[in-house]
């Protein structure tokens, strides 16, 4: 009976501590829904978006972000990189941008470009009364 009461314990503590995950609080929560589809939730924004066409030698780089109405101030900045060799990207121009609102597109051209693979990444600053958070967001890639 004594054995029975120990391992019914033992069973007991382990299925416990099994029952409740702990983690560190941090701005950006990922979902579970399983590791390859996991996404970022921030809490003062609703969506973002970073974007790359190429007409001719000439890329746009659109970056867009929605905050929710508590949102005041939006800073960030575009940058456009190149790819130099396989698997090794450097930055070619970059643009920065603030505004006073909870929403903003910006649209940077760069022309001149010559062959190769490019992508562009839009880094946020998100700021509200009570908090801030940084957003990133990224384009596919897409060549000349």
């Amino acid at each position: 009976m004594k054995k029975l009461i120990t391992m019914l314990t033992a069973v007991s503590m382990l299925t416990g501590m099994a029952a409740f995950p702990v983690s560190a609080q941090s701005n950006a929560v990922c979902s579970t829904a399983s590791y390859a589809d996991a996404t970022p939730y921030y809490l003062y924004t609703r969506s973002s978006s970073c974007t790359l066409t190429i007409s001719g030698t000439t890329a746009n780089c659109t970056a867009a972000l929605t905050g929710t109405a508590a949102v005041n101030r939006i800073t960030g900045t575009i940058y456009l990189y190149k790819e130099t060799s396989t698997d090794n990207w450097s930055a070619i121009s970059s643009w920065s941008f603030s505004v006073n609102s909870n929403s903003t597109t910006q649209t940077k051209p760069k022309s001149g470009l010559g062959k190769g693979t490019y992508y562009a990444k839009a880094v946020f600053n998100v700021y509200t009364s009570s908090g801030s958070e940084t957003v990133t967001a990224y384009s596919t890639e897409s060549s000349i």
